[in-house]
Parts: C-alpha cells; structure tokens; sequence
C-alpha cells in the first residue's frame, strides 16, 4: 500500500513539473482578482450578496417544486416551509442587497468568535502534543478577527466580505505562484510505466 502511495506522489510531482506554467498562470490570475476585489470592497460585498440571493432564490423554488411533485411524502410540510424560507431570504437579498450584507458580516463575525473559541478549546485539550501551539495560534487570530468585525458593526458591513474574499484570492494565487516555482525548479521524478 506504501509504495502505490510513493507511486502517485511520484506521479502528481510529475504532472505539477508538467504543468507548472498552468499553476503560475492560475496563481497570477487569483492575484489579480485578489487586488481587484480589495480595490472594490464594496462591489464585492454587494455582488456576493445578491448571488447568495439568486442561489437561494433558485434553490427555494427547486424545493418548492419538489414539494408539490412529491405531495404525498411525510415530509411535504417541512419541504415546504423550507422552500419558503429559502425564497424569502433570497428574496431579501436581492430586494435589499444592504440589509443581507449586514447581517452576512454579523453572521461572519459570530462564526470567528466561534470558530476561535472552538480552536482553543481544542489546543487546550491537545496541549503539548504536536501542532497544537499553531492551533491556538489559529484560534486566538480567528476570535481577534472575530471580535474586530464585531465590534464595528454594522460600519464595517460594506466592505468587510469584500475584503476577506480579496484577501483570500491573493494568498491563494501568492500559494500557487510558489508551487509552480517549486515545481519548475524541482528536477522531475522518473515515474515507472
């Protein structure tokens, strides 16, 4: 089992050797988008909105659909209800882009303060074992960012998404330039056929 697990690492090195110019051209992309969006906070923030809107929107009435072709079902009213109250809430997002963005950055910030308290919890339980200093790292970060959209709010709300989704597109592109320097520089594996 070992050397089939060997084998394909082999074969993945091999492919990103292949293709670190596809890797390099994705990560420069993800880059760009990354500045774009931290110049325009706020249009993304609106603009995640109401495609939040339009999914829940489309969702509901798949839902609904489904209900009425499955009347018969036990669980016809729950379908139902939860049909309508995914149309309801896409409905408020794309009737009031302003409003969804609030409460998507309040709901944002509740979900670091939890994820942060979670994460220490967790470091304290594994404490001395290996990694859980980066875990409380990580936990400690997540309740500071937390407590900072927090404690904004609701000032923040127009660019706060925008502003994570941003920076996220330029770590995420800055990772990929980095791999396709790693694998362009690494000499490639002989793999077996």
């Amino acid at each position: 089992m070992e050397s089939a697990f060997i084998g394909d690492r082999e074969m993945d090195v091999k492919v990103m050797h292949d293709a670190w110019g596809w890797f390099l051209a994705l990560g420069i992309l993800l880059i760009v988008l990354g500045i774009l969006a931290l110049g325009v906070p706020i249009a993304v923030s609106v603009t995640m909105t109401v495609f939040l809107g339009i999914i829940l929107l489309i969702g509901g009435i798949a839902q609904f659909v489904h209900a009425l072709m499955a009347h018969k079902w036990s669980g016809f009213f729950m379908h139902l209800l939860g049909s309508a109250v995914y149309i309801i809430f896409g409905v408020v997002l794309l009737t009031d882009p302003a409003r969804g963005v609030r409460a998507l950055t309040l709901l944002l910030a509740i979900y670091f303060l939890a994820a942060g308290f979670v994460k220490i919890l967790m470091a304290l339980v594994s404490w001395g074992q290996y990694g859980w200093g980066w875990l409380l790292f990580s936990g400690i970060v997540s309740l500071i960012l937390g407590a900072l959209i927090w404690s904004q709010w609701p000032d923040n709300s127009d660019w706060v998404i925008g502003l994570l989704v941003g920076i996220d597109l330029f770590l995420s592109g800055l990772s990929m330039v980095m791999i396709a320097i790693a694998a362009r520089s690494a000499p490639p594996p002989a793999v077996a056929a």
